[in-house]
């Protein structure tokens, strides 16, 4: 048996009750039962205040203009438009028609300055500008373009520079950023992803290579390229004089040779076959040195290219996930100010009944299809929360259990869990009322019990049960104490 409860101030014992993994208190409960109308009314007006600050919030972090979408892949448009114009120009250039092909140049020039303009401009704080490098080298490159253009050219001595302007198209990098979240992209998102986050990992293997190779180099030149007892004594193999000195005549050729051997161009019968012949041991270093590399190093590129591939589609999916419950649970606040017109006695509380009177709306229906939720699971959910099987239960809680339930795979099953423990806790609750409610039965029943016996008894048969039992007992306890004697 528990613990019996002392009764608080407003009478009864104030119990916690298990909601949606934590606690709340039956007081509370019939506190806000008692408010009827004025609770609902405050939790509505607490619920649009949040949803006001939510949109402030939104407001203030308005995505400017320089990072949509539109205008990024405008931008792309002019700078592969210039570097389009500017290969045509080099197959196609005449004297008589360059006056064409400047005033392309001025058209993509001045849309540049434009552009630069626009990004400057539409920023909230200008100084940030400055620190963006994209920035600042967009700016660098648009500002030689434009001298070029209308100073050097026309005097005679420009033409060159705004050949520079084509690493703009750099930009596209940007640009994926921004199109990462649209379906029809994933796959040019997984490919830049990919290989931006494995240049560190890359840098490494590569440094490993460069070691190797030139540790290898070394051996090659001192075995190789300056044994000329060896290798200058007569024609190779094939019947020519092999050029060993072309191939491993210092450590920079030498190297050289050994990234060609490593990217397996003509290793056997260019190089190899001709050393062996020679040096038949050196085979066994050259084999040692391809499987190191070729078989060893750019395999562990290829995983490294690989991992980060898949990192970055995880990272695409769970941002995508989480777009998707935020919408969802947008479409959450919209059903529940929908229920609660359907809460005709605005008490808070809303019956299975009305729920399926909501049900009917066609609105209804499409906003339980767009958060996952079908009807029948919208009942079940409703028969987890309706634990004393009223019939009704608070909206605020059917709200969070679908705010719970639409926030990833995850987040469903532990919600579901929440709630079966929940509803679990107050039955559990519920029967621990029960034996406190028998335990006091069964104290009043005894008090009764003696209350006759030591009454109702005496007085019929002149007897006090009660004062024989204590003589009886000090009889016993003079026996005992004669005997130990």
């Amino acid at each position: 048996m528990s613990a019996k409860v002392k009764p608080d101030e407003k009478g009864g014992p104030k119990k916690e009750r298990a909601l949606k993994g934590g606690y709340r208190f039956d007081g509370d409960d019939k506190e806000n039962k008692r408010a009827g109308h004025h609770g609902s009314a405050k939790a509505k007006a607490a619920r649009k205040n949040e949803l006001s600050k939510d949109k402030h919030f939104h407001g203030e972090n308005e995505v400017l203009l320089t990072d949509k979408l539109p205008f990024n892949i405008f931008v792309l448009c002019t700078t592969f438009g210039n570097i389009f114009f500017i290969g045509l120009e080099q197959d196609f250039h005449s004297e008589p028609r360059s006056v064409i092909w400047f005033l392309f140049e001025v058209v993509f020039t001045v849309l540049f300055l434009l552009e630069m303009l626009v990004r400057y401009y539409a920023l909230p704080r200008r100084n940030v500008f400055w620190y963006d490098a994209w920035n600042v080298a967009d700016l660098i490159l648009v500002l030689a373009a434009t001298a070029d253009c209308f100073f050097l050219r026309p005097a005679g001595i420009g033409g060159q520079i705004r050949f520079f302007t084509a690493i703009r198209a750099l930009r596209v990098i940007r640009l994926v950023r921004l199109v990462r979240m649209f379906t029809a992209f994933r796959e040019l998102w997984l490919l830049t992803g990919g290989l931006i986050n494995s240049v560190k990992a890359l840098s490494w293997v590569g440094l490993v290579i460069f070691m190797l190779i030139y540790v290898c180099g070394i051996i090659c030149t001192a075995e190789i390229g300056q044994n000329d007892e060896v290798y200058a004594i007569g024609p190779s193999y094939n019947g020519e004089d092999w050029p060993y000195k072309q191939y491993f005549g210092s450590v920079f050729k030498s190297m050289f040779t050994l990234f060609q051997v490593l990217t397996l161009d003509g290793w056997a019968d260019d190089i190899v076959r001709h050393v062996v012949y020679r040096q038949p041991l050196l085979g066994a270093f050259f084999i040692a040195f391809i499987l190191l590399t070729s078989f060893g190093l750019m395999n562990v590129v290829i995983g490294i290219i690989v991992e980060n591939t898949l990192a970055a589609a995880q990272v695409v999916d769970k941002r995508k996930e989480e777009k998707q419950a935020k919408s969802r649970k947008a479409t959450v606040e919209q059903l529940v100010s929908i229920l609660e017109r359907s809460d005709a006695s605005r008490s808070g509380l809303i019956s299975i009944e009305e729920l399926r009177a909501a049900n009917q709306s066609v609105i209804v229906q499409k906003k339980f299809e767009s958060i996952g939720l079908k009807f029948d699971e919208v009942e079940h959910i409703f028969g987890l929360l309706d634990v004393d099987r009223s019939g009704r239960i608070e909206l605020i809680r059917f709200e969070n259990a679908c705010r719970e339930l639409v926030g990833g795979g995850k987040r469903r099953d532990i919600a579901q869990v929440e709630v079966n423990m929940g509803t679990l806790a107050n039955r559990l609750d519920k029967l621990d009322h029960k034996f406190n409610t028998i335990e006091n039965e069964v104290a009043a029943i005894s008090a009764m019990t003696q209350d006759f016996v030591h009454n109702t008894v005496r007085h019929l048969t002149g007897h006090d049960p009660m004062k024989h039992r204590m003589d009886g007992g000090t009889k016993s306890k003079g026996s005992v104490s004669n005997t130990s004697s």
